[in-house]
């Protein structure tokens, strides 16, 4: 599996257009994990965060996309907040707030309209792409036509994808992590040549009254959210309930089995991420940041206990300047065991490399790899490569 060469940096300036932005990730990496490591090695450890991350001297140019496909009169339609997510290595899914999908091509610069969601998601929400399989076929024409055999799978799969290629090879589950709508969870399915939303149970601890934020919404730990943990296993989809969750009595790991449609409880143990981990499939481990601050890096080997055992640290970031506040985190999945994290900081004084009040985003290059000692342990390992930042860019979202 080859690792991809752009990063999209969605970007959005007060209440204007979107734009995106295409960053080389040659920016981020040395040429192999060898040359990274005596690069950190001759490095000064007194060195802090703001003296070693350079600053990007030209950002790509970006290309404005119009997030408008569509505009209701209907007011009293729910209102919710744009969507983004990656959907393939070039394309983004989108969604205004008023749930009017389309997908953005950021190579062609080509918009494609799709369907409205059933409902408009919030602020804190998850795009998963899960790959479509004959299962998922059979069940979906057993439901249109009533009935099913497992000896239709192989016709029923040909049928319902006749042209299995692609990005039909996928849909795109989107789950609202604050639910205030009546479907807080949907899945986008290519079915019978078009493209189709359709809503499905949100997890079984989501009441239909929303937590009440306790601070600022941007704030990691304190976001008003259910779901504070997600990863996917092949078809499967696991989630861990959020501390607000939790204090109604709400604990434990619970799976959605997308081919069934149904949830089920894994267990009284919870991922140790926040937001949405990665699996790494080359090692078979899933990454993520740690929900504890400052949010080092951290992995599991299995979703599965009694072999989920969280792995030693093994990377930490420099601190932050003094004033430098971090708002917002991303883990960017680039293949072949290539990750971008990305770095949201809030600079509330001014120091040699800014202004009080600056937004400054650090972008680093990471690499897992893995091996086994005598006994068959599997040992995990990450290797810091470059990392730069940008200042006062308004990225909303990195994919």
């Amino acid at each position: 599996m080859s690792h991809r060469r752009f990063l999209n940096l969605v970007l959005r300036r007060n209440n204007g257009p979107y734009s995106v932005s295409q960053l080389e990730t040659s920016n981020l990496f040395y040429e192999s994990a060898a040359a990274a490591r005596k690069n950190n090695e001759t490095k000064q450890a007194s060195r802090s965060m703001e003296e070693e991350v350079p600053e990007l001297r030209s950002p790509p140019a970006p290309t404005t996309m119009k997030l408008q496909p569509f505009r209701s009169n209907d007011h009293d339609t729910i209102k919710g907040a744009p969507l983004l997510g990656a959907f393939g290595e070039t394309k983004i899914l989108c969604a205004d707030d008023l749930g009017y999908t389309g997908v953005y091509d950021a190579t062609s610069h080509a918009f494609q309209a799709m369907p409205r969601m059933n409902a408009p998601k919030g602020p804190v929400h998850v795009v998963l792409p899960i790959p479509r399989t004959a299962a998922h076929a059979a069940v979906e024409a057993a439901a249109a036509r009533g009935s099913y055999s497992d000896s239709d799978t192989a016709d029923v799969f040909e049928a319902v994808f006749p042209r299995f290629d692609g990005d039909h090879a996928e849909s795109v589950h989107v789950m609202d992590l604050a639910p205030r709508c009546p479907f807080p969870f949907e899945v986008l399915s290519f079915i019978r040549g078009a493209w189709v939303w359709r809503p499905l149970p949100p997890p079984p601890f989501v009441h239909d009254h929303p937590p009440e934020p306790r601070r600022v919404l941007r704030d990691l730990e304190h976001k008003a959210t259910w779901v504070s943990s997600v990863a996917v296993d092949g078809s499967k989809i696991f989630v861990s309930p959020s501390s607000t969750a939790q204090e109604d009595e709400v604990d434990g790991t619970y799976c959605f089995d997308t081919v069934t449609q149904e949830w089920g409880r894994e267990g009284d143990w919870a991922m140790p991420f926040v937001g949405k981990a990665e699996l790494v499939p080359e090692h078979g481990v899933w990454l993520g940041f740690s929900r504890c601050r400052p949010h080092h890096l951290c992995a599991i080997s299995s979703l599965h206990p009694p072999n989920n055992k969280v792995e030693q640290q093994w990377w930490t970031d420099r601190d932050p300047p003094d004033g430098w506040s971090l708002i917002d985190l991303n883990l960017v999945n680039l293949g072949s065991g290539r990750f971008c994290t990305a770095k949201f900081f809030d600079a509330r004084v001014p120091s040699n490399h800014g202004d009080a009040g600056d937004i400054v985003t650090v972008f680093t290059g990471v690499e897992v790899l893995c091996s086994y000692d005598g006994a068959g342990r599997l040992g995990i390992q990450m290797v810091k490569h470059k990392s730069v930042r940008v200042t006062n860019l308004d990225i909303k979202c990195v994919l």
